[in-house]
């Protein structure tokens, strides 16, 4: 295989990996991955390293990481930290994302359950005003 049968357009990249050109374009320019120059029609042009580094964007992008935590995992001085410290600390705010929004979502349940429990038990006369204000009294 030629040197330059292993270069691939962005279309081409966009259909190896299933990601958009849209967020291919914005990989390249925040350098999360690299072109090789442009074709003589004006294509950016990928190898198979930008593909690995696609798959490695789409794997850190399912553990629940932002593109600006990528970046900054893949970014310059790691304040001393190696890859690996610096992608724990990050998988672990991940974690507390969604822990954060399941405190949140409890907080909207638990007076909605408070309330059906208490209406299950204390009848629909608890309801009256609701009942004439749907009436529009």
């Amino acid at each position: 295989m030629s040197i330059a049968a292993s270069h691939m357009t962005i279309g081409e990249l966009s259909r190896r990996t299933n990601i958009s050109v849209k967020a291919l374009r914005e990989y390249t320019d925040l350098g999360l991955i690299h072109t090789l120059g442009r074709s003589p029609a004006g294509y950016h042009l990928y190898d198979t390293e930008a593909l690995l580094c696609v798959r490695s964007i789409v794997g850190l992008r399912d553990l629940g990481l932002t593109v600006a935590e990528i970046c900054r995992l893949t970014g310059g001085d790691g304040g001393g930290r190696t890859i690996g410290q610096r992608l724990a600390e990050l998988l672990d705010r991940s974690r507390r994302r969604p822990h954060r929004r399941v405190i949140e979502y409890q907080q909207i349940l638990d007076p909605v359950d408070d309330f059906e429990y208490r209406y299950d038990f204390a009848g629909p006369g608890d309801l009256r005003c609701v009942d004439r204000c749907s009436r529009g009294m």
